[in-house]
């Protein structure tokens, strides 16, 4: 997982900008003449987060001079030193890397990033990315029965206490709970995994790995992969909001099959294909 900036966005009306989520390539285990290597992109307003930075997805970073931290798996020191030491090129940007244990959290810019192990052969983790909680709504009836008239109104929404004769109207007075922010689970490489279920609970969007369709489900469970029904019943499990499958093996030219499979269990399911961009909006 590597977040970078992204461009500035403005509010409208107070209400933030929608999240954004690309799926830059949906491919298994290597691209295809289709699908090119799994990498998804999460615009988060003030970062622009990269989930499976696959094979041709970093080309980009070589025309930027932006510091670029790269979070994965207790190894992934490790990996990325080894990947640098093959060539011979000069980084024209700072690399850093965290690695991070299974369920262990970390605060970012406005989000957090927390994981859990995912049930592969080889070390590998799921990422839930969740913004900071929103403040609550404005209760504009109960702030006129205060007093509050005018501009006033603005400043208390925008957090800041106003007089109102000899007393003092606080925004907690008027502001409703704090309301959670949007979440997403990506599974990353993951057979059915209980503990990416827990991690997946009540997301907004899932995305989860649909490498085969059910048919074949037991075979690819030994190599730590899921079929589109495994992924919609844990995603029907977890009450995700909404699925994305992805990650989908070579022997499959068209993804109907799997996305109806998986529709049976969790309506609404998408297969995602290379280049969907899909806007995530507060409910």
């Amino acid at each position: 997982m590597s977040p970078g900036p992204s461009a500035p966005s403005c509010t409208r009306g107070g209400v933030p900008p929608p999240l954004r989520v690309t799926f830059l390539g949906t491919a298994g285990s290597w691209p295809t003449k289709d699908r090119s290597a799994s990498a998804i992109a999460v615009d988060l307003e003030r970062e622009l987060v990269l989930l499976d930075c696959g094979e041709g997805t970093q080309r980009q970073f070589f025309q930027s001079s932006e510091p670029l931290d790269i979070y994965g798996p207790p190894d992934a020191e490790e990996m990325v030193g080894r990947a640098l030491s093959m060539g011979y090129f000069t980084l024209r940007f700072p690399v850093t890397v965290h690695p991070m244990q299974p369920g262990e959290s970390v605060d970012l810019d406005g989000y957090s990033v927390r994981t859990s192990l995912a049930a592969h052969p080889v070390p590998s983790v799921a990422y839930r990315i969740e913004e900071a909680p929103r403040r609550g709504k404005f209760d504009a009836a109960k702030a006129r029965s205060l007093g509050i008239r005018g501009p006033d109104f603005g400043k208390l929404e925008a957090g800041t206490p106003v007089h109102v004769g000899a007393s003092i109207v606080h925004p907690a007075d008027v502001m409703g709970a704090p309301r959670p922010g949007r979440s997403l689970v990506y599974s990353g490489d993951t057979g059915p995994s209980d503990d990416v279920r827990r991690l997946a609970h009540r997301a907004t969007v899932l995305i989860h790995e649909a490498t085969v369709a059910q048919d074949i489900e037991a075979e690819a469970n030994e190599w730590g992969h899921s079929s589109a029904r495994q992924a919609a019943e844990l995603a029907r499990s977890a009450e995700a909001k909404a699925l994305f499958l992805t990650h989908f093996s070579s022997r499959y030219k068209e993804l109907e099959p799997l996305e109806s499979e998986a529709r049976v269990i969790f309506p609404g399911s998408r297969a995602a294909r290379d280049l969907l961009d899909e806007l995530v909006h507060y409910p």
